[in-house]
């Protein structure tokens, strides 16, 4: 640790008593030299690190506490099967629930939604939530491509970035071929691929067979275990929610 910031932690220690106080002298007093007032700015800035600090824990434990609620309320109505990926309803939170009944529905993305407490949850969110405790940060992709299926081993923590990877074949794909389409200007085919957040071109062909062959060649490269050659294909469920 330097001078500076031994000076600045010292100083941040001094001042913990005073962090939740008022802040000191008006604008309006006169009589301050320029380190003075240098001095008074870096105390009020010791301040606002304490006023943000408590700020940061409050929301916190506000947090922790609304997580550990959910997660008590869960486990005593709820119960989830890592081998179905099915929540089932074992105790009644009112009157309408039916025991041993299927929780969630179907919603018109493809994935099962649960309501609890108000709050709507994708169930392959909260079978994660389930097993370990706690939400993941970032995403949850489902292995196969399929939506409903919250399998605990269908389930897997992802990026944005590496679930946009593991996307299947699209329905208005016209040439079988995740990430080859025909061209009519140049009369060839063509592939693209994203990665990264950024699309690239990866040439014209003669043949369908040597797009295929290019696109997944770099596919694998880059996308690795999330890649997804469109194996299967995206079809949203009728008469739904």
């Amino acid at each position: 640790m330097s001078s500076i910031e031994d000076s600045v932690c010292t100083k941040l220690l001094d001042r913990a008593e005073f962090g939740l106080k008022k802040y000191g002298v008006t604008l309006e007093r006169t009589d301050l030299t320029e380190l003075d007032w240098l001095t008074h700015l870096s105390e009020e800035l010791m301040d606002g690190a304490n006023y943000i600090e408590v700020l940061i824990q409050s929301k916190q434990e506000k947090s922790i506490s609304s997580v550990e609620k959910l997660y008590s309320y869960l486990r005593q109505y709820i119960d989830y099967n890592p081998l179905t990926g099915l929540f089932i309803w074992v105790d009644k939170p009112n009157k309408k629930v039916k025991l041993g009944s299927i929780v969630g529905t179907l919603h018109q993305t493809g994935y099962i939604r649960i309501k609890l407490q108000g709050k709507v949850y994708p169930a392959h969110r909260l079978a994660w939530f389930y097993t370990y405790g706690s939400f993941p940060e970032n995403f949850i992709d489902h292995i196969n491509g399929i939506r409903t299926d919250n399998r605990l081993s269908n389930l897997r923590k992802a990026t944005q970035k590496e679930n946009q990877y593991n996307a299947p074949l699209r329905v208005d794909n016209t040439s079988g071929i995740k990430g080859v389409s025909f061209s009519k200007k140049k009369g060839k085919w063509q592939a693209n691929i994203n990665f990264d957040g950024t699309p690239y071109h990866l040439g014209y062909f003669e043949s369908i067979e040597e797009a295929k062959e290019k696109i997944e060649t770099t596919r694998i490269r880059l996308h690795k275990e999330f890649t997804n050659h469109g194996e299967f294909i995206i079809t949203l469920p009728e008469n739904i929610e």
